[in-house]
């Protein structure tokens, strides 16, 4: 993703919607990658600027059960920054702690141990 450098809310919104009729367009495997590496960083950008900020405070540890949807981990994670997470996952939802893995790992998130 290009870098978007700092943008409002309603900016970003804009984007993501000029990248989703983009995305809409491309084939199943392509859309995926496109949404990943273009849509949802900005999602995780306007979660940022959009979510209040008066709980946020220094975080040890976080402890969270990882479904069959990795989005959500990754706005919480990303949005609280806790040293150390420790994740409870079944065999089936086990492929989505690589997803979460690798998202930190593209977007150089370091300050993160991900425990499997």
């Amino acid at each position: 993703m290009e870098s978007e450098g700092i943008l409002s809310s309603s900016e970003i919104e804009k984007k993501i919607k000029e990248k989703v009729e983009i995305w809409e367009t491309k084939p199943a495997k392509e859309a995926e990658d496109y949404y990943y590496q273009e849509i949802f960083p900005l999602v995780v950008k306007k979660f940022h600027l959009e979510t209040d900020v008066s709980f946020k405070e220094k975080y040890e540890n976080l402890i969270l059960s990882l479904g069959f949807s990795f989005e959500p981990l990754v706005l919480t994670i990303s949005f609280i920054k806790p040293k150390q997470v420790l994740f409870l996952y079944t065999k089936d939802s086990r492929e989505n702690l690589d997803k979460v893995r690798l998202y930190f790992l593209q977007n150089v998130i370091t300050d993160l141990f991900l425990l499997g």
